[in-house]
């Protein structure tokens, strides 16, 4: 209920201004998704979504949308938060079922947010150790266990946490001497060992279970005893490690410009990837499927690798004005589809078969003073509709997909998408229209696929000859509905004209037989 300022209570008390929050709920989506199951004959058939208002209620959950790129883009800004003690947002990761954001950050805190209404819930001070007069104990990793029983954190003091989910620490031991700093914590895809980066070239493989050895247990500050450790590899501080999502393969990248590939089982080194120019790999990630790898630092490029193929990339992809890579995630759902953070608080998003952006964010971290701000983490939902980021201007910013016929008239919105129709030539009124930028990405996949292969995509044998059938039966539906609205709004121009007198066609010269 809204009050008005001023208004009493009957104790004499004034209400507090209502305000409105802005609320992300799915419900509906997936209630449409499932109303209408029987009518999709394959994952690859998705409902005809045009450029209007009247067609929100055809989104369906991007769970169900496997084949969607144009719907898969979470560009549109939702929210804005920032924890009452500021200081830089370090990671962040949603709890499994979707309801809650945790962040840590600088300070060794975890801030809590609740997940529809975007709204701070709690913050608590985890850190422990004796780095507090030197300002380093920020939270750098927060790591969900695929299981969804346990979170595990780590932080610049050294120390490697374990939580349940009601955030009580359950266990906790260093991963290393007092003055090493845990960056990056990777969990194996069965919940027993995890891998943990830092400003050391080793990088040491732990134990779930027992992270420390007899010798150890019941101490104040355990410290633990890896099982294997990886060494001979990097030169330097390693950046960032992620496991294989199916096996025994860790990926790290660390400041001498190496990605290494690893085997947990031996510890050895499976392969080495130079960087050219030798500048610092900041983040590696796994693709869902496990067949490719993404690693971004500071040479501003992007580069995919295939494990088939490791001896020169698959493809290296920058974007127009992208800065040195800071933080990367794959969709979930769409593999090809992957987002790009950049020192300079940027977020643009790539597809794998396009060599341009397909869409870009400029400033989307940025502080009350205009200067951009590095991009530290980012993460999608459990339910892939919304994705959140957090950087170093102290704020959680939470961005969802767009809606069709909506304008691009938020703050920290580029407008600057692979396709879209303008409104009046501003580009505060472009508005996106989903189902032409779902074609243009298509389109230019095509073009450099055929370019690269010389052989048009329809050439192709197996499985993609179904998917392009339906993708070009789906584009000759929307291209006639399109049609049919063009010669409606014909027709209703055409009526609510005058009709000339014959005076005037007289006068004009317009009459037969003049």
């Amino acid at each position: 209920m809204d009050h008005e300022q001023g208004h009493e209570r009957p104790n004499g008390t004034e209400f507090r201004n209502f305000v409105t929050r802005k609320q992300v709920d799915i419900a509906s989506s997936i209630q449409y998704g499932l109303e209408h199951r029987l009518q999709h004959h394959s994952q690859y058939y998705r409902p005809t979504v045009l450029d209007s208002k009247q067609h929100l209620r055809h989104i369906l959950n991007p769970q169900l949308q496997m084949t969607e790129i144009g719907g898969s883009l979470l560009t549109r800004f939702i929210h804005s938060g920032a924890n009452k003690n500021r200081s830089k947002v370090l990671s962040l990761g949603w709890s499994p079922d979707g309801r809650r954001l945790l962040t840590g950050n600088a300070n060794g805190e975890l801030t809590l947010w609740q997940c529809s209404p975007f709204k701070f819930d709690t913050v608590m001070e985890v850190v422990q150790g004796n780095s507090r007069d030197s300002g380093e104990r920020g939270i750098t990793s927060i790591q969900w266990m695929h299981g969804r029983s346990m979170m595990i954190t780590a932080d610049e003091t050294g120390w490697v946490q374990y939580w349940q989910d009601n955030l009580n620490c359950i266990k906790r031991f260093r991963a290393s001497a007092s003055s090493y700093k845990a960056l990056e914590v990777a969990i194996a895809p069965t919940d027993a060992h995890i891998a943990v980066a830092g400003d050391d070239p080793v990088i040491p493989i732990f134990d779930l279970v027992n992270p420390y050895n007899e010798a150890e247990r019941g101490r104040r500050d355990p410290l633990g005893s890896p099982v294997v450790s990886l060494v001979n590899g990097h030169r330097s501080t390693v950046r960032g490690v992620d496991w294989h999502p199916h096996g025994a393969l860790v990926l790290s990248g660390g400041e001498d410009g190496n990605t290494i590939l690893w085997d947990v089982r031996s510890g050895e080194m499976v392969h080495r990837t130079p960087n050219a120019r030798s500048l610092a790999i900041h983040r590696v990630r796994w693709e869902p499927t496990g067949q490719r790898f993404i690693t971004v630092g500071k040479d501003q490029v992007a580069r995919l690798y295939d494990v088939r193929q490791l001896h020169e990339p698959l493809r290296s992809i920058s974007g127009d004005g992208m800065g040195a890579g800071s933080a990367v995630r794959f969709h979930p759902m769409v593999p090809r589809l992957f987002v790009v953070g950049d020192v300079d608080g940027g977020l643009y998003w790539f597809h794998e078969d396009i060599k341009a952006p397909v869409a870009i964010l400029r400033g989307a971290h940025s502080s009350q003073q205009g200067r951009s701000s590095r991009i530290w983490d980012l993460a999608f939902h459990p339910a892939e509709h919304l994705m959140a980021s957090v950087g170093d201007d102290h704020n959680t910013r939470f961005w969802a997909r767009m809606r069709p016929g909506e304008a691009l008239k938020d703050t920290f919105h580029s407008g600057q998408y692979l396709a879209s129709s303008s409104s009046g030539g501003r580009e505060s009124d472009r508005y996106v229209d989903l189902a032409q930028t779902q074609f243009a990405i298509e389109r230019a996949a095509m073009k450099e696929d055929a370019a690269e292969n010389q052989v048009m995509p329809w050439e192709r044998k197996g499985a993609d000859v179904a998917q392009r059938v339906d993708q070009e039966a789906q584009k000759m539906r929307v291209q006639a509905e399109l049609n049919r609205q063009r010669e409606e709004q014909a027709a209703l121009q055409a009526i609510s004209q005058p009709a000339q007198s014959d005076a005037d066609m007289l006068l004009e010269g317009d009459l037969p037989g003049l």
